[in-house]
């Protein structure tokens, strides 16, 4: 059967030809038009399926940002990862998200192979700013954390803190206008104030923003624990990852 994925009304890959994983189909490389798509900084893992490359697809200057991504040598998809395919589908970020019409679904973020510079274990707010750093800095970083990037921070602490803070001080100030500059009157509503921390503070306890934020940068990132298993060796949730460079 063959497979056709088409953006703004035109077809930028087809083949029958395609090697399905988790319901998503990957196009043979000779099988892209090669002119629709550029290369994107954005860089993302997985544990098993490699580090995914991603492109923005363009045709008549309507552009569906990193549409489509690329895992070159898939460390664990055996027979049906030889060689170099790409998936195009949904775009990452909710807030740009443009399907693009074809026979595909969104694949979970892919894992490093080979030698970094450094690892990044742990990115909370300090983690978060050194790999950010080091990576725009022009090192190839690789950050893992095996929650929320940004740490407690902006989900569950300061951030969230500040706010309530802020809302009981702006009721007691209120209640201070009598006797002061005339009347006024106040009732508290908590909903009010949870709902503000859920969407503008934590992003309903999302970090993609955070994780665009440091690849963006060009750093890489793995979700999963991560533990020293000697000179410049990382596991990640029991699995071998980047060996760094020893001098």
């Amino acid at each position: 059967m063959t497979i056709k994925a088409i953006w703004n009304g035109t077809v930028v890959a087809e083949s029958d030809d395609t090697v399905v994983v988790e319901g998503n189909h990957y196009f043979p490389p000779e099988s892209l038009v090669e002119e629709y798509l550029t290369h994107s900084k954005t860089r993302t893992f997985c544990g098993w399926k490699g580090i995914a490359s991603y492109y923005t697809i363009t045709v008549d200057d309507v552009a569906n940002a990193d549409a489509a991504w690329e895992y070159r040598h898939p460390p664990a998809l055996g027979a049906q990862g030889q060689g170099t395919g790409r998936v195009l589908a949904r775009s990452r970020d909710r807030r740009r998200r443009r399907p693009l019409r074809a026979d595909v679904r969104p694949m979970t973020a892919p894992a490093h192979e080979g030698t970094v510079d450094v690892v990044v274990v742990g990115m909370g707010v300090a983690g978060e700013a050194v790999a950010g750093g080091l990576a725009s800095s022009g090192l190839d970083v690789l950050g893992v954390e095996s929650q929320l990037v940004g740490g407690e921070c902006p989900y569950w602490g300061c951030i969230p803190t500040k706010m309530m803070v802020r809302a009981a001080g702006l009721i007691a100030e209120t209640r201070r206008v009598e006797g002061l500059a005339g009347k006024a009157s106040v009732a508290s509503d908590w909903a009010q104030v949870a709902q503000r921390i859920r969407d503008e503070a934590t992003d309903n306890w999302d970090d993609q923003v955070a994780v665009d934020r440091f690849t963006g940068q060009g750093g890489h990132f793995l979700r999963g624990r991560a533990e020293l298993a000697g000179p410049g060796r990382v596991l990640v949730d029991a699995r071998r990852y980047p060996v760094l460079d020893e001098p």
